[in-house]
């Protein structure tokens, strides 16, 4: 598995792990602000860290095979937490 899709799906289950673990504290209310603040946290963190590994792994890229690096982890990302909040809500 590529690191970038890695780098998504970790991220997505600590906010999933995190959004839960406020849910059952019954905190979910008061966390709503800190979870989008999380979320756009770990959307951007998914894009750079993916990019970042991908680098240190295979050396000096062009542009575009940067940015599909980047949307790679940003997408497994996005598609994972568009589906926990569908079944969430």
């Amino acid at each position: 598995m590529k690191v970038s899709v890695k780098g998504g799906l970790v991220l997505a289950s600590i906010w999933i792990i995190l959004k839960m673990i406020l849910y059952y504290l019954g905190k979910s209310s008061e966390g709503f602000t800190i979870g989008i603040f999380l979320n756009i946290l770990f959307v951007l963190l998914a894009a750079s860290l993916g990019l970042y590994f991908t680098k240190l792994k295979s050396g000096p890229t062009h542009f575009l095979q940067d940015v599909k690096v980047s949307l790679r982890g940003s997408i497994v990302y996005s598609v994972l937490i568009s589906m926990f909040v569908y079944l969430y809500y």
